[in-house]
């Protein structure tokens, strides 16, 4: 059994997160782009795109419930919805969406009634091609290497996906996650042989990335990509729901069904403070419409950052400049609902994505 004081510790460590078994909320959550699996396949992956999974939503005092009767009248939601989702709110490209007047509507409710929300994102891609760093750190102690990781994982990934084609054919005939020991270094030295044509003389981490790269093809063992089921860098999603459990143990948490993925959490008991765990469950939307308002959240926010995803600041800069007023009151909405809802607790956002993404959509939103 699991204990969640021995996650928060952890998370406590690694973030400089401190009392988060104190809080006491109501969250509410629903997500996009769950795949269920992500499995490599002839020439690609099992899903179409490159959106991240984002699983969030809203965040009430305990005990606290929403009334959206009036919400839904203002965005004038047919009468033949049973439910308020995304879709009902807006469509289309991400500048069609912020420039939705019913998004608007949502996102002052938001605001006035002092709302916050939470998100966890994950790039499945990232966090698949982060163990191949993660095998080097467990055989390598260096302090360079700790100190610079997530520049190391963030470059191998833009280098990486930039030769998506090459990349998914070589994690495919390593049988990727499960590359035998024999061929350890030849699929090492076979990622190098990508990195070094975007290596220029005076680039000092590109040079860092292929000695990692270098130091990987010398392992005997290489613990995070071996021993997996082949091509499947993704299981299921369970494991970002039971993070969000641990994270908030005196907290409830209201998920969306999810037959499978509740079926995965309950298989495996947790403990806080000597007592199970079951400070979660998987409920009908119809039943809770608070996670109908973290549809619409999720369905916001992940656009947004998919948006963003890649673009350069000079990039993001120049759509911004183009903005009318509507799409321009959105995003500053969407601004005031993140800083407060940061400030009330840091803990609210949780992203596995490569480090120069995190902060993109600032340059957009900002």
């Amino acid at each position: 059994m699991m204990k969640a004081e021995d996650v928060l510790e952890a998370i406590s460590v690694l973030n400089g997160l401190g009392d988060l078994g104190a809080e006491e909320s109501d969250f509410y959550y629903d997500e996009t782009n769950n795949y269920r699996k992500v499995r490599l396949r002839a020439g690609g992956m099992n899903f179409e795109g490159d959106g991240d999974f984002v699983l969030g939503g809203i965040v009430l005092n305990r005990g606290e419930s929403l009334g959206l009767d009036g919400l839904k009248q203002e965005i004038r939601l047919d009468r033949t919805a049973h439910e308020m989702k995304f879709k009902h709110v807006a469509s289309g490209n991400v500048i069609s969406v912020i420039g939705s007047k019913k998004l608007k509507t949502v996102l002052e409710f938001l605001n006035e009634r002092d709302i916050s929300i939470h998100l966890q994102r994950i790039n499945v891609l990232y966090w698949s091609l982060i163990d191949v760093i993660e095998s080097v750190m467990v055989e390598h102690h260096d302090e360079w290497l700790v100190l610079n990781h997530l520049y190391i994982k963030d470059r191998l990934y833009h280098v990486l996906n930039g030769e998506r084609e090459t990349t998914l054919e070589v994690l495919n005939e390593f049988a990727f996650p499960d590359v035998e020991g024999p061929r350890i270094a030849e699929f090492y030295s076979r990622l190098a042989d990508l990195v070094k044509p975007t290596v220029g003389t005076s680039d000092l981490l590109g040079k860092l990335l292929i000695q990692v790269l270098e130091l990987g093809a010398g392992l005997e063992e290489a613990v995070f990509i071996q021993n997996d089921e082949r091509g499947l860098l993704l299981g299921d999603f369970s494991h970002f729901y039971r993070h969000r459990v641990f994270m908030f143990p005196k907290s409830m948490h209201y998920f969306d069904n999810e037959k499978e993925v509740e079926g995965r959490v309950r298989a495996t008991p947790n403990a806080y403070e000597d007592a199970t765990l079951d400070n979660y469950s998987f409920v009908d939307s119809k039943e809770k419409p608070e996670i109908q308002l973290a549809d619409v959240t999720v369905g916001c926010f992940a656009r947004l950052m998919n948006f963003c995803k890649g673009r350069s600041p000079s990039q993001l800069q120049d759509v911004r400049r183009n903005l009318n007023k509507t799409q321009l009151d959105n995003l500053r909405l969407a601004r005031e609902l993140i800083d407060r809802s940061d400030s009330r607790n840091r803990a609210y956002f949780h992203h596995v994505v490569p480090i120069s993404d995190q902060g993109s959509w600032s340059e957009f939103v900002y």
